[in-house]
């Protein structure tokens, strides 16, 4: 049964499609072909807050379903630090309403 996964970073998402039985590894490798990201420098989350997702975790072990937006952050080798996870949101209709009467 295939599906797909979202990966978000910073203001970036990709699509990934992917089976159930994929591993959090083969998901890296995919975003390295993408992203050009070697897969050590890359972590992925389900949810902000959460623990890494491990790389020899299959998707269907780990509980992600069809349509799951995972969080990617990457390894900043100029400061060697891993960045947050920071995922704007949009402004709202009624926010940009409001900058527009002041």
């Amino acid at each position: 049964m295939s599906m797909y996964v979202r990966i978000k970073q910073f203001k970036t998402t990709i699509f990934l499609h992917c089976d159930p039985i994929d591993t959090v590894l083969q998901l890296k490798e995919r975003i390295n072909q993408l992203l050009n990201i070697p897969e050590n420098h890359q972590r992925l989350y389900a949810a902000v807050g959460d623990d890494e997702l491990p790389n020899e975790g299959t998707l269907e072990d780990l509980k992600i379903e069809n349509d799951a937006v995972l969080y990617l952050t990457r390894f900043n080798e100029e400061s060697q630090t891993w960045e947050n996870i920071n995922i704007p949101q949009p402004a709202s209709e009624y926010e940009d309403q409001n900058e527009e009467e002041d």
